[in-house]
């Protein structure tokens, strides 16, 4: 091999890796907006609201305990006990 192919390589090496650890944040992310999908429709079925509220009512918890909207969506689905009521 050249240089030139060496280096190539080497960059199309470095190119899989980073695209693996995107596939890996992505794979994450996709996993709590379904999980917050999932707290949204106990939210709606509970209090009667429609999604946006819903959405609003987890940011609103997310703010007032200081974490993430994915993890309060999480004790929702886990629990079906809504928080702050």
């Amino acid at each position: 091999m050249t240089a030139d192919e060496i280096e190539d390589n080497d960059r199309l090496v470095r190119a899989l890796e980073a695209a693996g650890v995107e596939i890996d944040h992505l794979r994450v992310a996709l996993g709590r907006r379904l999980v917050i999908g999932q707290a949204q429709g106990v939210l709606m079925e509970r209090l009667g609201i429609d999604a946006g509220q819903a959405f609003d009512y987890l940011k609103r918890m997310s703010s007032q305990r200081n974490q993430k909207v994915y993890v309060i969506a999480e004790d929702i689905v886990r629990t079906r006990e809504l928080p702050g009521l």
